[in-house]
């Protein structure tokens, strides 16, 4: 029985190695990873604190789907645009609230040719507090989840298409 144990321990101890010792198959040599920068235009009616916002919640969405470009050395943008829908508020109940909607629209481009992609219109809607001193902009932006499976799909229709796109072609990056 003794020598049953050590054998099933020697066992376990050989398949626990195993993945330490195994290699990653390497990527093909024609492949490359396509990466995407954020860029809030100046003229899309948010202010400055709003754009930095709507910014750091797109890189969080890049980041998680490993499609962040480093330094934003890349051709391909997302561009968001944000806007409120409807805004609506309850009155004399005990708890007065706030329903804000709005829509989040993303765009693929080509930064230096303006060529289209992918795009994608995402609803949003928070409830707040009828004293919140937010925007509803600000409250809209809040509402976005960088953890939302949509841009996790998005991003990856968006890859797929940009190589479609430029499959058998070389890239100029200017």
């Amino acid at each position: 029985m003794r020598a049953l144990e050590k054998l099933l321990l020697a066992g376990l101890l050989i398949l626990g190695a195993l993945p330490a010792f195994a290699e990653a198959a390497p990527a093909p040599a024609d492949s490359i990873e396509i990466s995407f920068a954020v860029s809030v235009p100046q003229e899309s009616g948010l202010g400055a604190e709003q754009r930095k916002a709507i910014r750091e919640k797109l890189e969080r969405v890049l980041a998680r789907t490993g499609a962040a470009a480093e330094g934003g050395q890349t051709p391909f943008v997302v561009v968001p645009s944000i806007s409120t829908v409807s805004t609506s508020s309850t009155d004399g109940l005990t708890r007065n609230r706030t329903l804000v909607e709005g829509e989040l629209v993303l765009l693929v481009r080509n930064r230096h040719d303006g060529t289209l992609y992918n795009e994608m219109s995402v609803s949003l809607r928070e409830v707040v507090d009828i004293s919140n001193p937010d925007s509803p902009t600000d409250i809209l932006i809040k509402a976005i989840n960088p953890k939302d499976r949509r841009f996790t799909r998005f991003i990856r229709v968006s890859r797929e298409r940009i190589a479609e796109r430029y499959e058998g072609k070389v890239l100029e990056i200017p």
